[in-house]
C-alpha cells in the first residue's frame, strides 16, 4: 500500500480481490474492514484497514481433508 490516508470502496475491493458486493454483505453483517462516511462517500481508513487485516491473519492448516 502507499501513504494513502483512506481508500473508497472500490479500491478496497480491488486491493482484497473482492468485490464490493462482498465488503457491504460484511458491513451488513456488523463485520469488513471499519470504514467512515466524509460528506456522501463511505472511506476505508488505511490504518485501520491494515490493523483489520492483520485480525483476519488466522491460516488454516495445510494439508488435505480427512
Amino acid at each position: 500500500m502507499t501513504d494513502r490516508v483512506a481508500y473508497s470502496v472500490k479500491e478496497v475491493a480491488r486491493l482484497l480481490g473482492v468485490s464490493r458486493a462482498w465488503l457491504y454483505q460484511c458491513w451488513k453483517r456488523g463485520e469488513g474492514p471499519p470504514r467512515c462516511r466524509v460528506g456522501c462517500r463511505t472511506l476505508i481508513p488505511a490504518q485501520e484497514l491494515l490493523e483489520w487485516l492483520d485480525r483476519q491473519s488466522v491460516c488454516a492448516p495445510r494439508g488435505g481433508r480427512r
